[in-house]
Protein backbone atom coordinates (compact mmCIF):
# COMPACT_ATOMS: atom_id res chain seq x y z
CA UNK A 1 0.00 0.00 0.00
CA UNK A 2 1.26 3.69 -0.76
CA UNK A 3 -1.76 5.55 0.63
CA UNK A 4 -2.43 5.81 4.38
CA UNK A 5 -6.11 5.70 4.47
CA UNK A 6 -5.29 2.24 2.44
CA UNK A 7 -3.15 0.97 5.11
CA UNK A 8 -5.54 1.75 7.88
CA UNK A 9 -8.56 0.20 6.08
CA UNK A 10 -6.88 -2.87 5.25
CA UNK A 11 -5.31 -3.42 8.93
CA UNK A 12 -8.89 -2.65 10.40
CA UNK A 13 -10.48 -5.32 8.27
CA UNK A 14 -7.82 -7.95 7.79
CA UNK A 15 -5.18 -9.64 10.23
CA UNK A 16 -1.22 -8.98 9.50
CA UNK A 17 1.16 -11.01 11.68
CA UNK A 18 3.85 -7.99 10.50
CA UNK A 19 3.39 -4.23 9.05
CA UNK A 20 6.72 -2.99 8.12
CA UNK A 21 6.35 0.73 7.63
CA UNK A 22 9.09 2.75 5.59
CA UNK A 23 8.99 5.89 7.88
CA UNK A 24 11.12 7.78 4.87
CA UNK A 25 7.69 7.86 3.25
CA UNK A 26 7.97 10.47 0.73
CA UNK A 27 4.39 12.16 1.57
CA UNK A 28 4.17 11.09 5.07
CA UNK A 29 6.28 9.40 7.94
CA UNK A 30 5.83 5.94 8.61
CA UNK A 31 6.59 7.08 12.37
CA UNK A 32 2.81 8.63 12.26
CA UNK A 33 1.82 5.93 10.06
CA UNK A 34 2.90 3.74 13.26
CA UNK A 35 1.42 6.19 15.62
CA UNK A 36 -2.07 5.78 13.66
CA UNK A 37 -2.25 1.71 13.31
CA UNK A 38 -0.90 2.12 17.18
CA UNK A 39 -4.36 3.41 18.06
CA UNK A 40 -6.70 1.48 15.61
CA UNK A 41 -4.87 -1.66 15.88
CA UNK A 42 -2.81 -2.16 19.37
CA UNK A 43 -1.99 -5.66 18.93
CA UNK A 44 -0.04 -5.54 15.86
CA UNK A 45 3.82 -6.38 14.86
CA UNK A 46 4.84 -3.39 13.45
CA UNK A 47 8.97 -3.02 12.21
CA UNK A 48 9.82 0.11 11.08
CA UNK A 49 12.50 0.47 8.17
CA UNK A 50 14.59 3.21 7.19
CA UNK A 51 17.88 4.47 5.18
CA UNK A 52 18.68 6.70 7.59
CA UNK A 53 19.71 4.76 10.32
CA UNK A 54 19.06 7.71 12.87
CA UNK A 55 19.51 6.36 16.36
CA UNK A 56 16.06 8.62 17.66
CA UNK A 57 13.68 7.20 15.25
CA UNK A 58 14.45 3.46 16.46
CA UNK A 59 14.40 4.22 20.01
CA UNK A 60 11.25 6.13 19.38
CA UNK A 61 9.88 3.54 17.54
CA UNK A 62 10.66 0.89 20.44
CA UNK A 63 9.75 3.10 22.97
CA UNK A 64 5.95 3.13 21.52
CA UNK A 65 6.44 -1.09 21.45
CA UNK A 66 7.08 -1.34 17.98
CA UNK A 67 8.51 -4.77 17.65
CA UNK A 68 11.93 -3.51 15.93
CA UNK A 69 13.51 -1.19 13.28
CA UNK A 70 15.44 -2.01 10.27
CA UNK A 71 17.59 -0.25 8.93
CA UNK A 72 18.53 -0.45 4.78
CA UNK A 73 20.12 -2.08 3.62
CA UNK A 74 19.96 -4.68 6.27
CA UNK A 75 21.44 -8.56 6.23
CA UNK A 76 18.48 -11.11 5.84
CA UNK A 77 19.95 -12.75 9.12
CA UNK A 78 18.51 -9.06 10.45
CA UNK A 79 15.77 -9.57 8.99
CA UNK A 80 15.49 -12.98 10.71
CA UNK A 81 16.10 -12.02 13.95
CA UNK A 82 13.33 -9.07 13.78
CA UNK A 83 10.80 -11.46 12.94
CA UNK A 84 11.68 -14.04 15.68
CA UNK A 85 11.15 -11.75 18.22
CA UNK A 86 8.05 -10.01 17.68
CA UNK A 87 6.21 -8.69 20.11
CA UNK A 88 2.75 -10.35 19.99
CA UNK A 89 2.53 -14.06 18.57
CA UNK A 90 2.33 -15.03 14.95
CA UNK A 91 -1.22 -16.76 14.19
CA UNK A 92 -0.78 -20.50 13.66
CA UNK A 93 -2.98 -20.65 10.73
CA UNK A 94 -2.66 -22.27 7.66
CA UNK A 95 -3.58 -21.31 3.74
Amino acid sequence: YTDFSDVLGAAKNQYFDVIFADLDHQDRSGMALFGMLRHSCPKRNFIGVTFNGNQSDGMTLLSLHASDYLVKPYQLDRLDDALKNLRFPVRSETI
